[in-house]
Parts: C-alpha cells; structure tokens; sequence
C-alpha cells in the first residue's frame, strides 16, 4: 500500500494505533464481529455493542480479539435505539481507551416484510427505531469527543436495498436509505473538523440474517443471476471496505457511500 507525502509516494501499511473504535451489533459471525476483528488487527481497541440476548458470543468475540494480543477490546450490552443505553456505551469506551476515533453503526433488524399499510405501526417503529435512531444517537453522542479531538470517522453501513426497490421491503429499505442520507448531513453540516461520515452498502452477504436464501437453492440460484460476481460476498470482504473508510487511505472521501454488491447494482443511480 502506499500514502502521499509531500507530493511523493511512499510505501504506507494501514495502522490504527492508539485509536479507539466502537462496533455495533459485534456479535455473531456476521459484518460486526468482522469489522471489529479488523480493526483490532491493525491496532484499535474495539467496544463491541450488542444486544442482551447476544452477550454470550459478544464475549466469546472479544475473548478472541483479546487472543490476538493487538487493539483490545472490551463487550458492552446495550438497546440501541436507547438514547440513554448509547450515551453509557460512549462513556464506557471514552473511560476504557480515553476517547472515541471510530464508529460504526452496523446494528439493524429486518422485520418480516409487508407492504406499505400492511405493515403495523410498532414494527414500523422498531425498524426506524433500531436501524436509524440508532445511527443517529452514537453519532450525536460521539461527535462532542471528535471534534474536540479534531478527528473521528463514522461509518454506517446501509445496504444496497437503499438503491434497489423489492416489493414487501419499503420499511427496511426505507431505514437504510435513511442512514445513508444521515451521512451526507453529517458531513455538510459538521465540516473544519477533520471528522469524516461515509457509507458502506452491502448486496448479499452470507450471514445468519441471509442463510434462508443462500440455504435455499431454488432462491440461491435466482439471487445469483443478478450478481456479476455470481455469489454472495464474505463479511470479511465488506470488513475491508471499512476499514480501508476509516484508514488514512481515504482521507478524501467523505459524504460518500461504497456500494460492495457484487455488481448486483451496477448501472443505478448512487
């Protein structure tokens, strides 16, 4: 990998040294547990986020990063789409590793789908609540920290259904073209601080949350016709997404959002 210095280039290895990440919904061998392995590999220390009810791998994840003898990491349990769960889980990491460089919004829920007016207002309610309110809290409660700092990186990550339209789907789709919008603000609107907001949108990923597709042949198969790369992606391969967002290799990106879908949506507007 290289880096510009002073016009030149130079030979640069990706180092997150001294900073200080929170990851949520960490548990699992899905995206979050991923992104957290990763930045911990190259250096952060991690406060892995999730639900009560996820707290046993939540452990066994941060056991493992903890293994490796790089950033460490520390487990916290929290609701959120509650304000008052996110402000303990931001004060928790700023008293752990003395501030907050690093967020990534990755908790979401996907609610058996309905179309508009079939969908009840609760559910409603719990998918904007946990898939965009939860965004919007670690953002609003981490941004103080970072801009006293004079730098941070927030990262959401959306989905490409934010780009594509499937019948049945408006709520979640609708949450996460929401978060990435989210993102746009935050960078017009929090600008001379060296803070950056970006986007990650995945297609199909294989994880606990897509396994009655990529399980299911018949579904499997005609899921495959619409991707180019013609499978579904590893988590580690959208953890390198991240990670390369939140690196000094992107330094001038910012607003934005990456669409890793395999090709799924090429050709759309983004």
């Amino acid at each position: 990998m290289t880096e510009v210095k002073n016009g030149r280039l130079s030979e640069s290895k990706i180092s997150l040294r001294d900073q200080s990440a929170i990851v949520t919904g960490a548990a699992g061998d899905g995206i979050g547990g991923k992104v957290a392995s990763l930045l911990a590999l190259h250096g952060a220390n991690v406060n892995l986020v999730d639900q009560l009810e996820a707290k046993d791998k939540l452990d066994e994840i941060c056991d493992q990063i903890n293994a490796l003898e790089c950033g460490n990491a520390i487990s916290t349990v929290a609701d959120v789409s509650n304000r008052t769960a996110v402000e303990e889980a931001v004060t928790k990491s700023v008293t752990h590793f003395g501030t907050i460089d690093i967020v990534i919004n990755n908790a979401a829920i996907h609610i058996h789908s309905a179309p508009i007016g079939e969908l009840s207002d609760s559910k409603w309610e719990k998918m904007l609540s946990v898939n965009l309110h939860g965004a919007r809290y670690f953002a609003e409660c981490a941004l103080p920290i970072m801009k006293e700092q004079n730098h941070g990186n927030i990262v959401n990550i959306v989905s490409d259904s934010a780009f594509d339209v499937f019948a049945g789907e408006a709520a979640y789709g609708m949450s996460k073209i929401a978060c990435l919008k989210m993102i746009a603000y935050l960078a017009k609107e929090n600008p001379g601080h060296g803070i950056r907001f970006n986007s990650v949108a995945p297609g199909y990923v294989k994880t606990a949350l897509t396994k009655e597709f990529w399980d299911n042949p018949e579904y499997l198969n005609d899921a495959l016709q619409g991707i180019p790369e013609g499978r579904f992606a590893d988590p580690e391969e959208i953890a390198n997404v991240v990670l390369f967002l939140v690196s000094d290799l992107a330094s001038y990106v910012n607003g934005h959002c990456i669409v890793a879908d395999g090709g799924r949506c090429a050709g759309n507007p983004v």
